[in-house]
This record gives structure tokens, C-alpha cells and sequence, in this order.
């Protein structure tokens, strides 16, 4: 789904259409069709409440009764960021996409107590075939 261009924070970005976009995503992945017509009611025009959205939906449809818990302002960015959030909630691992490898400051983790594991070979289809 597209949204417009430029540095907009997440919690104002917008989706230029996100019905058509969704409908288009649906129809290229027909096989998950049913899956994804369940979270047919989460699609708006909002980025950041779409995705949340979603993500609490799938939480639920997965099994899992987990609190879920959102950002909190501040000035720091990337890495640092990542590991004032672990170290905010009281985290001592850290899950990661593979592509995590090719930018985060794993010393940053390392020097204040923090486990980084890769998510190595979990694909849309995996999770899709999931729900």
C-alpha cells in the first residue's frame, strides 16, 4: 500500500488509497484470501492505526493474549532508540528481521545486557499460512 512521500512521523502518514490498495493486495496474494478479508475492518487511511490495528487482530487470531504496548516521545534515533525501548520495558532480548544485521549497533545491546536474535527464515507465507 502506498503512502504519500517525505519524513512524515508514522502517527500522521496517510495511505493515497487504501481501499484500492488492500483490494489490489488481496487479489495478489488469492491463495490468502480468507485470511485476509478478516482484517478487511482494520484498513484506513491512517498508517500508524492501520498497522496497529492488523497487528492486534493477528495477535488475537493467532491465540496470543498479549499486552500490547506503544511508543513513547523522544529524541533519540535507530539503535539507540531500539535499546532505550528494551531497556524501558525491561527487555533482555531483542528479536530482529534479517536485514537488522546490515544496521543495527549490536555493541550498543551488548554493553547494556541485551541478546539480539535474527529472525532467519520466517517469509509472509509462513506467517499467512499461520492465521
Amino acid at each position: 500500500m502506498s503512502t504519500k512521500k517525505g519524513l512524515t512521523p508514522i502517527n500522521t502518514k496517510t495511505y493515497l488509497n487504501p481501499q484500492k490498495d488492500w483490494n489490489k493486495l488481496k487479489i495478489n496474494l488469492s491463495q490468502y484470501q480468507k485470511t485476509l478479508d478478516k482484517l478487511d475492518d482494520c484498513i484506513s487511511e491512517n498508517l500508524l492505526s492501520t498497522n496497529s490495528k492488523i497487528i492486534e487482530k493477528i495477535t488475537k487470531m493467532l491465540g496470543y493474549n498479549t499486552e500490547i504496548l506503544y511508543d513513547y516521545p523522544t529524541e533519540l534515533k535507530s539503535t539507540d532508540r531500539l535499546v532505550d525501548l528494551c531497556l524501558h520495558y525491561g527487555a533482555t532480548e531483542y528479536l530482529s528481521g534479517i536485514s537488522g544485521k546490515n544496521y543495527l549497533d549490536l555493541n550498543l545491546f551488548k554493553d547494556k545486557g541485551i541478546k539480539v536474535k535474527f529472525q532467519e527464515n520466517l517469509t509472509k507465507k509462513h506467517i499467512l499460512e499461520l492465521l
